[in-house]
């Protein structure tokens, strides 16, 4: 019988308890209070505000218990799609994505998050659908995840009682989102809009001449009639003009962390090869780190650095030369830790991302139809520029007018159309300047297999300035189309993207990315290699 049957099929308090591993009187002396009541212990760790916040630290005894409800309840709540935060195989990262490049990003914050979820609000979730347990057991779960009357903020079960009990107020709010043609995320407390259009829809925000901003009617009636209330003093409007960042991601162009962030990794890099790691350590827990621990175990410096260059690689990428940099400096110094894995051939890197163009094309037509386009292009050899043919065609399989390829630091020159198939949206180019040494990619045409990593390279939304977008991500699916083998990418595939190399763990080219699935059909799909390397021969 596996977890989640046994669970379902409790008819009382004894079967609770043996499925505690324990008996009911052993159960009821861990999750009742005595008079000394030894259950949680409290402290307090600083906000970002200033402010306190208090955290209730499970026993060791029953600590194990809300582990074992939390395991059984995560097998039956797979968790709504807009819900990010406690739910496995998402993260501050995967919430952030969902609002990339966008013109407006509304934040708000729930107040009192958890004390608001109080003992009766989780009696009765565990004897509603899909649980239906009697008064006895709902009672006894209510017991083990609650203390003073509320959810406990250190409790290994209550972030996913939370999110079970947020399931109807996500869906409301989705569906509030799809109406208004935005976005809509949460992670734990933290709620996130964003919209493309610039237009504000007042059903969720209101924006008055003044700068007041302020949640709009809907969202503030779905909020309080599911037992919320709006954190006011968090509420906050960024447009694409300013710094807009979703769970501490910046998300204006593409997912990163923020300066100050590299900074500080740099800084402590720097300090540890100065003046040790045990001084390094102890100048950073002094000034930067004075959070409460329960565990009398001191952190390690080492481990903390490395923490935080792994999160840098996770939110850009593992062939983000930023963070190839910083940990290379980290593999120098570490010693009694595992080493930072970064590409064996840092040439070839360097290689790809000089490799790889924009591609755009804007003008007026013979109607006086502005006519634009934006893509991304990868360099192979004897100056052949590979692309989507959506990129450089028009809806007629007309070529466009006035196609230039450009770089960061570089002006754009004039781009010739050799050869395309629509149907397999592939596009042969060639640019005015090539020179035989300009740097070029070499076609890999080994097997790809589901699972294997995989990086995406490009620029979508390119602006002025911008540096090309790097994210790492694995293959989710083979597929065959049009009688061209093709794989499916586990990332979003963003406008301008198109044409975009997309390469393997030893930065070698395996494929090229094509349009991005939309929200109800299509596929982040890629042409692989083989493909590219056929095209090319047959058109040559």
């Amino acid at each position: 019988m596996t977890l989640k049957s046994e669970f379902s099929s409790l008819t009382d308090h004894n079967d609770l308890a043996r499925f505690f591993g324990m008996s009911y009187k052993k159960l009821a002396s861990i999750i009742y209070p005595d008079e000394r009541d030894y259950r949680y212990t409290n402290f307090t760790i600083p906000k970002r505000n200033g402010s306190d916040r208090t955290i209730h630290a499970p026993s060791k005894k029953l600590k194990a218990i809300q582990r074992k409800l939390s395991a059984v309840l995560y097998e039956i709540y797979p968790g709504r799609p807009a819900s990010h935060g406690y739910c496995k195989g998402r993260s501050t990262i995967s919430n952030a994505n969902n609002h990339l490049a966008k013109t407006f990003v509304f934040n708000m914050d729930l107040k009192d998050f958890f004390s608001s979820i109080h003992f009766g609000r989780v009696k009765n979730l565990f004897q509603s659908s899909p649980f239906h347990f009697d008064h006895s057991i709902a009672s006894i779960l209510a017991q083990i995840s609650c203390f003073e009357n509320s959810l406990p903020q250190g409790a290994p079960s209550s972030p996913i009682i939370s999110n079970m009990l947020l399931w109807k107020m996500d869906s409301q709010l989705q569906k509030l989102a799809r109406r208004n043609f935005c976005t809509y995320t949460r992670y734990a407390d933290d709620m996130t809009f964003s919209f493309s259009r610039s237009q504000l829809p007042t059903d969720i925000v209101f924006s008055s001449g003044d700068g007041t901003i302020a949640p709009g009617d809907a969202i503030e009636s779905i909020i309080k009639n599911n037992g919320f209330l709006i954190n006011n003093e968090k509420t906050r409007l960024r447009s694409r003009y300013q710094s807009m960042d979703v769970t501490g991601i910046t998300v204006n162009k593409f997912p990163n962390v923020k300066r100050e962030y590299i900074r500080q990794i740099g800084s402590m890099l720097h300090a540890w090869k100065v003046h040790g790691c045990e001084l390094a350590g102890a100048e950073f827990y002094s000034r930067y780190d004075k959070r409460h621990r329960a565990s009398d175990v001191p952190k390690i410096f080492q481990h903390v650095v490395r923490g935080k260059l792994l999160y840098l690689r996770n939110v850009r990428s593992s062939a983000c030369p930023i963070y190839i940099k910083l940990a290379m400096r980290f593999n120098e110094l570490a010693d009694d830790v595992p080493l930072l894995k970064v590409p064996e051939d840092l040439s070839a890197v360097s290689s790809l991302c000089d490799s790889t163009w924009i591609f755009q094309a804007c003008y007026d037509d013979e109607k006086g139809v502005a006519v634009a386009s934006q893509g991304t292009a990868i360099q192979l050899r004897n100056g052949i520029l590979v692309t989507c043919a959506h990129v450089v065609l028009d809806e007629k399989n007309r070529v466009l007018k006035e196609i230039s390829a450009c770089k960061p630091g570089l002006s754009e020159q004039a781009v010739e159309v050799l050869s395309f198939c629509r149907d397999r949206d592939i596009a042969i180019c060639r640019r005015a300047g090539y020179e035989e040494t300009d740097s070029k990619v070499e076609l890999e045409t080994n097997a790809i297999n589901i699972g294997d990593s995989v990086t995406l390279i490009g620029y979508p939304g390119y602006g002025p300035g911008d540096s090309h977008y790097m994210v790492d991500t694995s293959v989710a699916s083979l597929y065959v189309k049009g009688a061209a083998n093709h794989f499916e990418i586990g990332t979003q595939i963003r406008e301008g993207n198109s044409g975009g190399p997309v390469v393997d763990e030893n930065s070698r080219l395996v494929g090229m990315a094509l349009s991005g699935a939309t929200k109800s059909t299509g596929k982040n799909g890629c042409l692989s290699a083989t493909e590219i390397l056929k095209f090319i021969e047959s058109a040559s």
